[in-house]
């Protein structure tokens, strides 16, 4: 169903008070009807389209506890996101059951989803630290971000798409609220000599990662699950299992990542390459070991996994690759996800634009030069 404005067909102007109500008495597969009303606010249009929703909707089962429908929903969700995905899911499950967990579906209003909204700003995180060092000083707690609120916004409104498709509940009649979408700020990347000057710093395991990163462009899944057999030395190129368990074969272009892959493989033929000691599985993150050797290497940016395949898309295009080299290396569906790279050359745009400058500084100069030497032959003759 759909609420929009009633455009007059002969000015095509929007008549105030007059709304459609579009809805599908049969279900989707039906066929479609249009209700104008005339005389009402927007808010009691709304009020409308939900008494229609309630009258052609299927019976709703029950009215469970959000809390009763999360094992399910998990259980369905994971055969559709990625590993990492549903650890974050249940990060912050953490916080909305919580706030939501004993509500019934049939209670969820918009105040409630305020209040969620006002709580999660007043709350700080802080990095868990094992062993804390009693006689160390650790950088104080920092407040949620609004961008991680909407992320569990987002993860709730899957949580009620569910509800909604197995009839546990009807649709909500108002839209989960979040916070104005922020401002991207630009990414800055680090240089050639920052990304050598960490490697010089990192241990073993951080320094194959890194160079995946950096010099193979995997993503941090892809990366920390590589495994020796899907490493062709003799072909120069290593199969990856990306998302959506899509293989893609990258192009091994960096000599000390080939070295530092064929050394790995010698000591382990078989199995993940960047294996947890502690648990004989794939390391999860290896962040810290790598803002450490930032910190040991005198790097002050903000560094991250995902910074270094930033660094090594951005290479690339300054290296002359063409666009659909870099989407197929990246693993990139869309090509429109590999152009957003593209603004990071900023830099070299901006000492591009500035022989505007100096163009226009050597004409003036040009030009006095020329007025000189007239002048100068006027003096002569």
């Amino acid at each position: 169903m759909s609420i929009r404005p009633y455009k007059d067909k002969s000015t095509g102007l929007v008549t105030p008070g007059k709304f459609v109500i579009e809805y599908y008495p049969q279900g989707r597969k039906g066929a479609q009807v249009r209700q104008t009303v005339s005389g009402v606010t927007l808010a009691q249009a709304q009020a409308m389209e939900l008494q229609l929703r309630r009258q052609y909707a299927p019976d709703v089962k029950h009215d469970p506890k959000v809390v009763d429908v999360v094992p399910d929903w998990l259980k369905d969700a994971s055969l559709e996101y990625a590993p990492t995905t549903m650890t974050d899911i249940g990060y912050a499950l953490k916080k909305l059951l919580e706030h939501f967990g004993q509500w019934k579906l049939s209670r969820l209003n918009l105040e409630l989803f305020q209040a969620y909204m006002r709580k999660r700003m007043t709350d700080t995180w802080r990095p868990v630290v094992h062993n804390p060092d009693p006689e160390k000083t650790y950088a104080p707690a920092k407040p949620i971000g609004k961008r991680r609120i909407n992320t569990e916004l987002k993860y709730m409104g899957l949580l009620i798409k569910y509800c909604i498709g197995k009839h546990h509940m009807l649709p909500l009649p108002f839209k989960i609220p979040k916070f104005v979408k922020l401002p991207k700020t630009l990414t800055v990347l680090p240089s050639l000599d920052e990304v050598d000057a960490m490697l010089l710093k990192c241990h073993d395991d951080a320094r194959l990662a890194v160079l995946l990163f950096a010099e193979g462009g995997l993503r941090k899944s892809e990366a920390l699950n590589l495994r020796a057999e899907n490493v062709l030395l003799d072909d120069d190129i290593i199969l990856v299992r990306g998302k959506g368990d899509k293989e893609r074969f990258v192009p091994l272009v960096s000599t000390r990542l080939r070295d530092e892959l064929a050394r790995r493989i010698k000591k382990k033929p078989t199995g993940y390459l960047l294996e947890n000691p502690k648990t004989g599985q794939p390391y999860k993150d290896l962040r810290k070991a790598i803002e450490g050797a930032a910190e040991r290497a005198g790097v002050s940016k903000n560094v991250y996994n995902h910074l270094f395949r930033h660094a090594h898309a951005t290479n690339l295009l300054e290296a002359g690759a063409d666009l659909e080299t870099v989407q197929h290396n990246l693993g990139h569906a869309d090509i429109k996800t590999t152009q957003i790279y593209l603004h990071t050359k900023l830099k070299h745009r901006i000492k591009e634009s500035k022989k505007l400058e100096q163009y226009r500084q050597d004409q003036k100069t040009l030009t006095k030069e020329k007025a000189e030497a007239k002048s100068a032959a006027k003096s002569d003759s």
